[in-house]
């Protein structure tokens, strides 16, 4: 795995971006919220959501609720439930999300765009929750299609990159989860690893390319 370098990425025509933990250092805001929301269930419970979670970045909230639900506290949840405890988790997480650090460099790249690449955001979270985010950061405008949650990575990939035969091969993807790691490679374009705090020696190995952050793109 090599680190990505100005003269690398340079060379491709489309950049594949997740959100939290490549643009935004926002993980740790998504980490404290699922504390909270299953804090009263006890601090084992706690410890088995927050090790899931790091474990599968980039899945989306209403997935990992019923599974911790399922799995973790062996009782059933109903769909109204569901989404009342993941617009509970959106009511904790916007704001911070919003007022959390820029991956250095991340904001400068995507806004002056100085290599002329087409910029597409694919995140787990919900889709109408990013779209308020990006137009709250002013950096909505950096990136021709977003895509949140209930879409799917993997699929979106591969449906754009269908649309794009013309540039496959000159297309990557960024990303810090094995989520992401899975969309490039069963789409076959290079990952890129956004290394931060919680590194995945997994993810590492799998990667084609890594960068901590993006100042040296610049």
């Amino acid at each position: 795995m090599n680190l990505i370098t100005k003269k690398l990425i340079r060379e491709f025509k489309l950049i594949f971006f997740d959100f939290d933990g490549v643009i935004k250092k926002s993980n740790e805001v998504k980490t404290e919220a699922f504390k909270k929301i299953f804090n009263e269930f006890g601090e084992d419970i706690v410890t088995k959501v927050v090790n899931h979670h790091l474990e599968n970045l980039g899945v989306s909230r209403i997935k990992k609720i019923s599974y911790y639900y399922s799995n973790f506290l062996k009782q059933p949840i109903d769909q109204n439930e569901l989404i009342s405890l993941s617009n509970d988790f959106s009511d904790l997480v916007v704001d911070s999300v919003i007022s959390s650090e820029y991956v250095p460099g991340s904001k400068e790249y995507l806004l002056e765009n100085k290599y002329k690449q087409e910029f597409i955001l694919i995140t787990g979270t919900p889709h109408d929750e990013i779209q308020f985010i990006l137009k709250k950061l002013r950096i909505n405008e950096a990136f021709s299609k977003i895509f949140g949650s209930p879409n799917e990575k993997k699929a979106v990939v591969k449906q754009l990159l269908n649309e794009r035969e013309d540039i496959k091969q000159k297309t990557i993807l960024i990303g810090d989860s094995i989520t992401d790691c899975e969309a490039a490679k069963s789409n076959n374009i290079p990952f890129v690893y956004r290394i931060d705090s919680y590194d995945n020696s997994k993810l590492m190995s799998k990667s084609d390319y890594y960068l901590k952050n993006f100042s040296n793109l610049i």
